[in-house]
């Protein structure tokens, strides 16, 4: 996946709720372009999300 030049919406932690809130912005309207951004190099609590 390559890096997008616009977004709709960032979503600033990749924590469970980051991860939970990015999910259900992109789940209620998948046209939107949702960025979540991680300060840590891996997190096991996004898996699902791509």
């Amino acid at each position: 996946m390559g890096h997008p030049e616009e977004v709709d919406i960032i979503v600033a932690g990749g924590g469970p709720a980051g991860c939970v809130v990015a999910g259900r912005l992109a789940y209620a309207d998948p046209n939107l372009k949702v960025m979540l951004i991680e300060g840590e190099y891996f997190t096991v609590h996004c898996r699902h999300l791509h």
